[in-house]
C-alpha cells in the first residue's frame, strides 16, 4: 500500500469511525482493497524473464456481495456432548440467526464448464449459499459499536456455514469427509472489523477420532490482528487479504471447478441423485423456529455474558 493510500485509509477511518456500520464500510473498506494487482502470467527461465500483468479481481472471476443473507439452514448443527457450558448456553439461546455478512467474496459463473455450472444449479443451496455468487471463500463482518468479540461471533457463524457447505460438495464429489483429522479442503477466511482493529481468521473442520466421539468440530483461528491506527498495519492488512483473494481466485478456484465437473459426471453416471432435498449438509441441519436473516444473534449476547472465547473456537460458540 503506497503512503498516499495508507493516508487515505487513516483519514477515512478517523472521519467515519463514529458513523453507522454501512457508511463506515462504504467509505473505508474500498480503500483497503486493491482494484488490481500484478499477477505472474508466465514463469521465467534463464533466457526469458517472467511475465507479469496488471489484472483486476473481476478478470480472475472474483464476485462480491454486500449484506446478502445465506440460504436458510446453512449453519451446521454442533454436537455439544461433553461440553456442558456450551450445551447450556446453546439450549438457552437456540435461535441462531441466518448469516448475513457485510461483505462476501466468491466466484462468478465464468470459470465453470457447462456441466460444472449445471451441478452448481443442482446443488445451489451449497454452491450458491449466497444468492448470485458461487462457492464463497471469504467474508467480512464489521461494527462501529460493540465489541470485537461480537463481530468475531458473527464471523464464526458465517465461516462455519461456508465450511459445512463445501464439505457437503466434497462428499458428493467422492471425497472422504469422515476421516479423522483436519479437513484442509474445507478452509475459508474471515475478517472481523471494528474501527481500531481488523482480525483475519481461518476456518476449517476437524473430525475427531472414534474414541472421542467422531464428531465434526468447526474451528476458527486468528491468523493475525492489525491495529488500524498504525499506518504500517494498514499496509500489512492489505497485503495479507490480497493473498487470501489471490488464493480464492487462483489455487482454490481451479480445484472447485474440477470438483463441480466431477459432481456433474457422477450425476450423469447415476452415482448421486440429480437433485437434493433436506438439510444443507450431511453434518448439519436447519435451526428450529424462524430463521431470520435480519438483526443480531441472541447467542452473541450469551458470549458477552459468559466471557470472551479463546482465539480458537467452535462454531457453536457463536
Amino acid at each position: 500500500m503506497e503512503d498516499k493510500s495508507a493516508e487515505r485509509v487513516s483519514k477515512a477511518r478517523n472521519l467515519y469511525e463514529r458513523r453507522n456500520e454501512d457508511t463506515y464500510m462504504k467509505k473505508v473498506w474500498p480503500k483497503l482493497i486493491r482494484d488490481e494487482r500484478d499477477r505472474q502470467v508466465q514463469e521465467g527461465t534463464d533466457l526469458i524473464p517472467a511475465a507479469w500483468k496488471k489484472t483486476t479481481w473481476e478478470e480472475d472471476d472474483l464476485d462480491e456481495a454486500w449484506n446478502q443473507p445465506f440460504e436458510k439452514g446453512s449453519i451446521p448443527k454442533v454436537d455439544t456432548s461433553g461440553d456442558k457450558t456450551w450445551a447450556t448456553l446453546l439450549n438457552r439461546n437456540q435461535r441462531i440467526k441466518n448469516p448475513k455478512p457485510d461483505i462476501l467474496y466468491g466466484l462468478s459463473k465464468n470459470p465453470f464448464t457447462p456441466g460444472g455450472q449445471r451441478a452448481n444449479e443442482i446443488y445451489k443451496r451449497q454452491a450458491g449459499i449466497s444468492k448470485g455468487m458461487w462457492h464463497p471463500f471469504a467474508l467480512v463482518e464489521a461494527k462501529t459499536s460493540g465489541t470485537t468479540e461480537i463481530v468475531k461471533c458473527q464471523s464464526a457463524r458465517g465461516g462455519a456455514a461456508l465450511v459445512s457447505a463445501i464439505r457437503h460438495l466434497l462428499s458428493e464429489s467422492g471425497h472422504e469427509i469422515t476421516t479423522p483429522g483436519a479437513d484442509t479442503k474445507s478452509v475459508v477466511f474471515s475478517v472481523s472489523l471494528v474501527p481500531t482493529l481488523a482480525t483475519l481468521s481461518i476456518h476449517w473442520a476437524e473430525v475427531l477420532p472414534k474414541e472421542k466421539g467422531a464428531h465434526t468440530i468447526y474451528h476458527m483461528h486468528t491468523v493475525n490482528a492489525y491495529a488500524m491506527e498504525v499506518t504500517e498495519n494498514s499496509r500489512n492488512f492489505r497485503h495479507d487479504f490480497d493473498n487470501v483473494l489471490d488464493w480464492g481466485v487462483l489455487t482454490r478456484k481451479w480445484w472447485v471447478v474440477d470438483m463441480m465437473t466431477t459432481i456433474n459426471a457422477r450425476i450423469q453416471a447415476g452415482h448421486i441423485p440429480n437433485q437434493i432435498t433436506g438439510t444443507i449438509a450431511k453434518d448439519g441441519e436447519e435451526s428450529e423456529g424462524e430463521d431470520d436473516a435480519e438483526g443480531e444473534d441472541d447467542a452473541e449476547t450469551a458470549v458477552e455474558q459468559s466471557g470472551s472465547p479463546s482465539k480458537k473456537r467452535k462454531a457453536g460458540e457463536s
